[in-house]
């Protein structure tokens, strides 16, 4: 069977978060997109995914978001509170796990 190629322009950000949650579903672009285009192509139907006022969903990993609750359970007064993002990031890797 002969094959074509599908191409689209996407932000990077999207982009980025996309393929982690491709990953941890353990399936690629290259198969949703195919499913996608099979869908239509066997229903005649073409997802709309704009419609309706869906509710606004979280894009942060799941990691970031962790992390952030962590940072806002962390007690007033102790230095990790005072620390940006790198030096947080320095402090809790150099942390015993």
């Amino acid at each position: 069977m002969a094959t074509g190629t599908v191409s689209a322009s996407i932000n990077v950000d999207v982009k980025r978060i996309v393929a982690n949650r491709l990953r941890e579903a353990g399936t690629t672009a290259n198969e949703v997109i195919r499913n996608l285009w099979e869908h239509i192509a066997a229903t005649g139907e073409i997802p709309s995914f704009n419609e309706g006022a869906a509710p606004e969903k979280n894009t942060e990993p799941e990691a970031f978001r962790r992390l952030m609750q962590l940072r806002a359970a962390v007690p007033s007064n102790t230095p990790l509170v005072t620390m940006d993002a790198a030096a947080l990031r320095a402090e809790l890797e150099n942390r015993d796990a």
